[in-house]
């Protein structure tokens, strides 16, 4: 985890790297087909505390087949963002 404050004080960033499997209900949340070949899923998870008021979420997620002898995903597997408040 990494945490990252601004000079003043009024803003921290927080940002959450991880992986899980690719299970149903991981793909149903995240809007995947059911059909769709996922070994595993990378989360790259950004919350911003900009102020008292409003905080907001950025998840970026990389997801599909596994490629076999690396840590990566076939094709570069499926990319996917999603921010909100």
């Amino acid at each position: 985890m990494e945490e990252i404050s601004s000079a003043t004080g009024t803003s921290t960033e927080i940002v959450l790297f991880g992986s899980t499997p690719g299970n149903e209900l991981i793909k149903s949340l995240l809007t995947i087909p059911t059909d769709t070949k996922v070994d595993f899923i990378r989360w790259n998870l950004k919350l911003n505390n900009a102020n008292v008021d409003q905080n907001s979420f950025l998840l970026d997620i990389n997801f599909g087949e596994s490629q076999p002898n690396t840590s990566g995903f076939k094709n570069g597997g499926e990319k996917r963002s999603f921010e909100g408040l």
